[in-house]
């Protein structure tokens, strides 16, 4: 393609598509604090969603939140941020809503993902710390089913081995 065609593809993907939109200005003035901001609010939603005191809130959606933050390469520590924000959200919403199994074993997956970035980063003592306070029996963030989730995740998890 020609430099002229290549922009007139850009310009037609920019106007039609507000996917594209978002990244490009993001990528042309980058503000991770707002792209977190947002993200954070659409995850707050989705968790909230609920009906006879039932969350609906669906794991495969907060699992695209997540994956379509980390698209616009925020940086690692921002990841690991917004991956140990939906647990909190999610251990605060539990409080007062009861989950799925369906959700219980997402999260529980998305607890495992976080601690595989954060040892590769080097920052696994702090995301274990992080999630051991939601579990502290003395200021509770979440339900017994919760913590004894977030310990048998950590128990099992089986750190990397940096060479």
């Amino acid at each position: 393609m020609t430099s002229t065609q290549l922009v007139e593809v850009i310009l037609d993907a920019y106007e039609s598509r507000k996917e594209i939109k978002d990244y490009f200005e993001y990528f042309l003035n980058p503000d991770v604090a707002r792209l977190t901001e947002k993200y954070r609010l659409a995850v707050s939603k989705e968790f909230n969603r609920s009906k006879w005191h039932r969350t609906k809130a669906r794991i495969s959606t907060i699992n695209k939140f997540i994956k379509e933050y980390g698209s616009f390469s925020p940086g690692t520590i921002h990841e690991i941020e917004f991956m140990l924000y939906v647990i909190d959200i999610a251990a605060l919403t539990e409080m007062t809503l009861t989950f799925t199994d369906t959700l219980y074993n997402g999260i529980k997956k998305l607890i495992e993902r976080l601690l595989t970035l954060s040892d590769a980063n080097l920052t696994l003592d702090s995301t274990i710390q992080h999630l051991q306070k939601l579990r502290d029996p003395e200021a509770p963030c979440c339900s017994r089913l919760f913590s004894r989730l977030i310990n048998e995740t950590i128990s099992s998890y089986k750190p990397l081995k940096h060479i």
